[in-house]
């Protein structure tokens, strides 16, 4: 999967206690197949186009969707796709993507090469 999930390294990246939100950088060394991106929604409503800071520029591709029908049928399936953070300077980061949430959800993405 991706290095990042057995490091050592955490950063919070962004933390809202109103929307209910939590993004984290995880990492063992850095780089490619390293950084981790870890994104919690621990509300009651899907999140659409979520701007949040990401600690490398370039692609990132989803590792895990809690929300995936495949983990159980009941799941929702909410939509969630690989992104390129290539957006603006966001939470403490030079670069931002989009992503999207379900409900009580989380999203694990990976930086690529």
């Amino acid at each position: 999967m991706t290095k990042g999930l057995r490091g050592a390294n955490t950063a919070i990246l962004h933390a809202d206690n109103e929307a209910k939100m939590l993004t984290m950088h995880l990492w063992q060394d850095g780089g490619p197949h390293d950084d981790t991106v870890v994104v919690a929604n621990f509300a009651d409503r899907s999140v659409d186009d979520l701007r949040i800071g990401f600690p490398a520029p370039g692609r990132w591709s989803v590792r895990f969707n809690s929300d995936a029908a495949s983990y159980a049928y009941e799941f929702g399936s909410h939509e969630v796709f690989d992104l390129d953070a290539d957006g603006e300077p966001m939470d403490g980061c030079a670069q931002s993507g989009l992503v999207s949430l379900a409900p009580y959800s989380i999203v694990i993405l990976s930086r690529e090469a």
